[in-house]
This record gives C-alpha cells, structure tokens and sequence, in this order.
C-alpha cells in the first residue's frame, strides 16, 4: 500500500506472473482486470488493476474480490456493482475461474454504478462523469478544505462535514482507513466554533 502520493504512476508493459507460489499449498492466480460499465460510455472504464485469487477460486468470488478492489480504490465506483464477467456465462458463479478464463489473460467484469444508473434513468446523465470514475477530480460543486491542505478531490477517501458542507480527507480528520465513514460528520473548525456558543438557559 502505498500513502501520501500525489504522482504515482503504474506499469502496465511488465507483464503478470499468471501464478505465485507462497510457501507450499497456498497457491494463488494473478488476473489482470478491468471493468465495462454497462450505463455508462467506454471513456469511463476503469485502468487495469491485479487481483490476487486463490487458485480455487470461483467466478463469484471473482467478481466479489473485483467489486471491492474497485470500489475501495476509486471514488467514482464505490456504488460498483459486478454482474457478470465478459466472456462467461451469467450462470457459471459457481464454477472455477481456472476451467473459464486463462491464466495470465485480461478479465473485463461488467457491472453498474448505482448513482449513474439513478442519473441515466432521470434522462440527465452527461459525459461529466467521466473524470469521477477513475482518479477523482469529479462533482465540480464539492468544496475541499482539508487540514493537509488539498482544495481538490485528489481520489482518496473524503467525509463531508454537515454543518460547513466542506469536504476533508477521512484520514485527515482522524478516521482509520479501516472504519466507516460516519453517518454525521462534523470538522474539527465547525465543532469549535460550536463548543464556543454560550449554553442555552431553560
């Protein structure tokens, strides 16, 4: 994992080791994946990414590992729903991904993003969103103010507080990568400037 980058670029020409061996019988598959969202233009596909499956693993597991490595790592995807891997039939979840897919080749998951779904029904769905799918920079109306000083959204994981509607990096704020975001949310500034109101007398 790597924290604290502003520039950080990946290489895609090195190639992937179809299989690892990590001490014995713990055998694992690298598959190089990419998504095709099926309410949304080819623009807005995602980059490749590696993902790491036990040499048993199934199709729905697939798409499961996938789903959250995407969503995990992109903002415009947190609502990534995976249905289907290209390729491969709806109804093969159960079935081993090593009988269906080559080792070592490129996997194109399929799936949906609930609020561009939402916006696509509503007939309002335009190519803005592309720039909020992949590496951040999306809703130009967000306003970030972060104590590390970032005024843009650089893509990685933000709270926005509800009484200043400014947004701020989670980690920033003093939230662990591991726990939720909270379902209220207020900034160190707006909970200081309410400590400093005068108590109310009844």
């Amino acid at each position: 994992m790597v924290l604290d980058t502003k520039h950080f670029v990946k290489d895609y020409h090195e190639g992937f080791a179809p299989i690892n061996s990590v001490g014995v019988g713990h055998v694992h598959m690298n598959l190089c994946c990419t998504l095709l969202l099926k309410n949304g233009g080819p623009e807005l596909v995602a980059p490749y990414e590696t993902v790491t499956l036990p040499a048993h693993a199934t199709v729905g597991e697939l798409k499961w590992e996938v789903q959250r490595l995407f969503s995990e790592m992109y903002l415009g995807l947190r609502t990534f729903t995976a249905e289907s891997v290209a390729g491969v039939g709806v109804s093969q979840d159960a079935c081993p991904v090593l009988g269906l897919i080559d080792v070592g080749s490129v996997v194109v998951i399929e799936g949906s993003v609930v609020e561009q779904q939402q916006l696509a029904d509503e007939s309002v769905h335009t190519g803005s969103e592309a720039a909020s799918v992949s590496e951040g920079g999306g809703d130009s109306e967000r306003v970030v103010d972060c104590a590390c000083g970032a005024d843009d959204d650089d893509g990685e994981r933000m709270a926005c507080c509800d009484i200043c509607e400014a947004w701020q990096h989670t980690r920033c704020a003093g939230i662990k990568d591991t726990d939720d975001a909270p379902h209220v949310f207020v900034c160190n500034r707006c909970d200081n400037d309410v400590l400093s109101f005068p108590p109310l007398s009844c």
